[in-house]
């Protein structure tokens, strides 16, 4: 997160810091190679799918593992489902970006992530 809101860096200094996290370097290779982003051959490195994908979308991606992290940790100890408030967070999130399209909002990606977040607070 801190480099996506650094102006001065980046999408190498992104794809280096991702490359430090194996779960989250294999989701953003999974989500540039996924049928959304499908492109005539296979993305192998993160800073091609860095490229691809762009700070937005990777900011949401973080952002969305983090949450899910803690959730799920805090989640069991306080009876919380967190199936169903992720349910509700995704539908909300696909909505909004569905809703952001349709009206020509250019910032599809940050509908999302306050689709995803609506819930939160």
């Amino acid at each position: 997160m801190r480099i996506c809101q650094d102006p001065r860096s980046d999408l190498d200094d992104l794809a280096e810091a991702l490359s430090r996290d194996p779960f989250l370097a294999g989701k953003v290779l999974q989500l540039a190679n996924s049928a959304y982003y499908r492109r005539a051959e296979e993305v192998t490195s993160l800073n091609r799918a860095a490229v691809m994908l762009g700070l937005r979308t990777l900011k949401v991606l973080a952002l969305g593992f983090t949450l899910a992290h803690e959730l799920r940790n805090r989640g069991r100890k306080g009876g919380f489902d967190l199936q169903l408030f992720w349910h509700r967070s995704l539908v909300s999130a696909v909505a909004s970006r569905s809703i952001a399209s349709a009206v020509g909002i250019a910032k599809q990606e940050e509908a999302f992530l306050c689709g995803l977040l609506s819930q939160i607070g």
